[in-house]
């Protein structure tokens, strides 16, 4: 009797409930038909093994083909990867000294990054003293300190400027020494360019440090009209103005930088100097006059070119990138709607949805920022040509080496192999459930 399926054997099995159905396909577990594929004989169709369907492209669940597999793991030194001093002398020849070693491992990071500077740069990233001077976030926070400190200054030298002149005068002289040409710069004509020159660099530098208003400006009139004695004096407060104020040393071509900036308090300026006499006056050498149009030269460039130290923030060049990165993250569906790709939200405009991901995937966009201000660190040590610690670092290795041992006959030795883990012995293995096996000859049949 069949109740509610049919006879198999001698008992009865539901449809749809266990076994397999006559039709080509089968079924699956829970009913229905497999759709044409054979049936593995649990339950599942054969694409189902894998966890592949061919509804997805033969692809899994988690998206992944046949031939995606994760990437395989690499031990030290793999994939280009720097290897640390200890897995480094591992390789090494066991009758390498401590200096042999330190300078072959230099030479082998100078290898791998490219050149000393950067090895000195992976080294001493962390240093306070590297962060001081070329980290974009403390350059920034130094240039607003600077502004802040120019400003107090503006106000320190109208004080000054409202004392006794006399007073001001000798405190002047113990303040300043005297330039390299003393006398080419009361030369007939000098003093009308330096004016000219130095009007065009202070207002630059006021510019630059916010200063709304030069008290030195006010009531001054056009520079055609400043000459004589009153040229002469105008010339001397705008000498001490850029100094005071702005940390520049006119005559001496120089300016202070953001992290020497507070020198220019207890530092002394060059100065012409007194008027020389009539009589004592003499002619401009050439020297004297190529000095001068070199100076010429340099500020014109340093009005022309602005402040280096804002290049080293790297603020446009970081805005550039986070812009790139928000725009990447931006995709346009249909005419008016765009889609975060990072949440795949839709919007009505790339306008919302750029702020969607600046507000609700700020971490990713700080990540960003974070990579880009240590690639702008980075940037700003390698072109500092100034620097020159890291060749000092690796001529003094080398001569504490002795003249007679080399960097090129230390790269020369021939590496070992990394040294291979000794492997525990395994133990016997012996069954006890294997027939015992005897050696000695049947003497009876009671040995059978």
């Amino acid at each position: 009797m069949v109740y509610g399926g049919r006879d198999v054997g001698g008992y009865r099995e539901r449809d749809g409930y266990r076994g397999r159905e006559s039709s080509p396909g089968g079924y699956r577990r829970g009913g229905g038909g497999g759709g044409g594929y054979r049936d593995d004989g649990y339950g599942r169709p054969e694409w189902d093994r894998g966890g592949r369907s061919p509804d997805r492209g033969g692809r899994d669940r988690y998206g992944r083909g046949a031939r995606e597999r994760s990437p395989p793991r690499r031990g030290p030194g793999g994939s280009g990867q720097v290897l640390s001093f200890k897995h480094f002398m591992a390789r090494q020849p066991d009758n390498v000294r401590p200096k042999e070693a330190e300078v072959m491992y230099k030479e082998y990071l100078i290898k791998q990054l490219g050149n000393a500077k950067n090895v000195w740069f992976k080294e001493h990233s962390e240093s306070e003293e590297m962060r001081q001077r070329y980290d974009p976030v403390r350059i920034e926070e130094a240039l607003k300190v600077r502004e802040a400190e120019a400003k107090a200054s503006v106000g320190e030298f109208v004080g000054a400027s409202g004392s006794d002149q006399a007073a001001e005068g000798e405190g002047m002289e113990a303040q300043t020494r005297l330039c390299k040409y003393p006398e080419a710069a009361w030369a007939e004509g000098r003093t009308s360019k330096d004016l000219k020159l130095l009007h065009k660099l202070v207002t630059t530098l006021d510019a630059e440090k916010n200063i709304q208003k030069n008290p030195l400006f006010g009531d001054m009139g056009s520079l055609e009209e400043v000459k004589g004695a009153q040229g002469d004096s105008l010339l001397d407060k705008l000498l001490s103005y850029a100094w005071r104020v702005h940390g520049v040393d006119y005559y001496a071509g120089e300016e202070l930088g953001f992290n020497r900036f507070r020198e220019r308090k207890d530092g002394r300026q060059q100065s012409r100097g007194p008027k020389p006499t009539e009589a004592g006056a003499s002619a401009v050498s050439d020297e004297a006059a190529q000095y001068f149009r070199d100076l010429e030269i340099r500020w014109d460039t340093r009005v022309f070119e602005g402040d280096r130290a804002f290049k080293l923030v790297g603020k446009e060049k970081l805005e550039g990138e986070l812009s790139s990165y928000v725009d990447s993250q931006v995709q346009q569906i249909d005419g008016n709607k765009f889609m975060c790709k990072l949440c795949t939200k839709l919007f009505k405009g790339s306008d919302f949805t750029k702020k969607h991901i600046s507000n609700k995937h700020a971490e990713l966009v700080e990540q960003v920022k974070a990579k880009t201000v240590q690639k702008i660190y980075m940037d700003n040590f390698l072109a500092d040509e100034t620097f020159k610690e890291h060749e000092e670092e690796v001529k003094a290795l080398q001569d504490s080496m002795g003249e007679d041992v080399s960097a090129a006959a230390l790269t020369s030795r021939e590496p070992r192999a990394a040294p291979t883990p000794a492997r525990t012995p395994r133990r016997s293995y012996f069954d006890l459930d294997q027939p015992k096996q005897e050696t000695r000859s049947v003497l009876d049949y009671g040995d059978i």
